[in-house]
């Protein structure tokens, strides 16, 4: 059974340290041969969904809606955390991509974002030990 995962990023209040660690449990997760192929999806607030209906419970303030289109469901907003989440969802697609392919999986990190990066707390041998 081969498995995908749907991963998110770009979380209200998600810190640059976050992200780095989320990208090294999932390449923990492909060097151990958990998950065979993925995806990263940027985090849209949504009308219906906990964040669009309480926003100061997750420390955003929402923009005002446009005109109501069909099917107008995402809601802009602005998160004061300081965290460029468009510059670090190319380098998290780059680096799911090759580890996909199998490439990658023994580097640092930061070779996949175009701008200095934590490096990751979490253990190297976190998913590993797990697993045992």
């Amino acid at each position: 059974i081969l498995v995908h995962s749907y991963l998110m990023y770009g979380f209200p209040t998600q810190t640059e340290q976050e992200t780095v660690d989320a990208l090294e449990m999932v390449r923990q997760l492909f060097k151990n041969g958990c998950v065979q192929s993925a995806f990263w999806h940027r985090f849209a607030a949504t009308i219906h969904s906990p964040v669009g209906r309480n926003p100061e419970k997750f420390g955003i303030e929402l923009q005002p809606l446009p005109p109501i289109e069909f099917a107008s469901n995402d809601i802009d907003f602005i998160d004061e955390t300081p965290c460029d989440h468009e510059v670090l969802g190319v380098g998290l697609k780059r680096a799911l991509y090759n580890y996909m392919n199998g490439i990658g999986l023994e580097e640092d990190l930061s070779i996949w974002f175009d701008k200095q990066t934590p490096e990751p707390t979490v253990r190297e041998t976190f998913v590993a030990e797990a697993l045992t």
